[in-house]
């Protein structure tokens, strides 16, 4: 079974992270389950929309976002968002991405998140991001990375996002590239 993980943003000895759709070979999931760290307990959270797999996702203290990936029931692939919101333990739908995106990634602070990379339908890899504010619940282009890459992580701090390694053109890397969300809010 394949599952994204999301990270709440807050303090790791009072928060969790959410484990988000994936695929467990015949079925594009909607489950979500919680890890309470402070605990090592594993629970079961709200599901999804819609099943999705190689999305991307990330969070802020409030809420998470996850976009893109492929949809059930025809490996369709998707530009809708899903919002998981905290506090209430719900999902509910979000913006959209400008493009159907999968195996790209995400990272953000607590106003932005970046989705940069991944692979589109008909292009193939791509260099571009898409910044997404969690005031307006709205998508819009950012800066682009360096090369095209799919198929990796990312992380960040609440001053920059990390988007290391993954798959270019000519094969796998061991780069990473930078960027400061002062850049970009």
């Amino acid at each position: 079974m394949i599952r994204f993980f999301l990270l709440k943003q807050q303090q790791v000895t009072a928060g969790f992270g959410l484990f988000v759709g994936g695929y467990d070979n015949t079925t594009h999931l909607q489950t979500t389950e919680k890890y309470i760290f402070n605990t090592n307990i594993l629970a079961s959270g709200a599901n999804l929309l819609i099943g999705r797999k190689l999305n991307a996702a990330t969070g802020n203290s409030v809420l998470g976002i996850l976009a893109g990936g492929q949809i059930a029931p025809l490996n369709s692939r998707s530009n809708t968002s899903e919002r998981y919101i905290y506090s209430s333990n719900s999902v509910v739908s979000g913006g959209s991405l400008s493009q159907a995106i999968i195996e790209f990634s995400a990272a953000s602070n607590q106003n932005i998140g970046i989705f940069a990379g991944g692979d589109v339908s008909g292009i193939g890899r791509i260099n571009t991001s898409q910044k997404y504010s969690y005031n307006s619940d709205t998508f819009s282009s950012g800066a682009n990375l360096s090369a095209v890459r799919k198929t990796y992580c990312a992380m960040g701090t609440s001053i920059v996002a990390i988007f290391p390694g993954g798959n270019l053109t000519a094969g796998a890397t061991n780069t990473s590239e930078k960027y400061s969300y002062r850049d970009w809010e």
